[in-house]
C-alpha cells in the first residue's frame, strides 16, 4: 500500500503492484485516465459501498493527525 496515488502509479510503472485503484473524486485523476503508461481496466459507474481502513494495532500514521471524521447516524 502506498502513500498516495502518485506513488501508487510509480509502483505499477516500476512493477512493484499490478493494479491501481483511483477514486473518481479525485481531482487529478484526468492525469491516470490520460496516461499512456497504464490502461483503464474498468470503472465503477454504480454507487459503491461505504469504505472502511484499517491499520495494525498501536500504530497511527500521520495523516490521521488532519483527519476530521463525520458520523453519520
Amino acid at each position: 500500500m502506498y502513500n498516495t496515488y502518485e506513488d501508487s502509479y510509480k509502483g505499477i510503472l516500476l512493477g512493484e503492484a499490478d493494479l491501481l485503484l483511483v477514486a473518481n473524486a479525485y481531482s487529478k485523476i484526468d492525469n491516470f485516465y490520460m496516461d499512456e503508461n497504464i490502461k483503464l481496466l474498468m470503472a465503477f459507474i454504480e454507487q459503491t459501498p461505504p469504505y472502511a481502513i484499517a491499520i495494525r494495532q498501536n500504530f497511527t500514521p500521520p495523516f490521521f493527525l488532519h483527519l476530521k471524521i463525520k458520523k453519520k447516524y
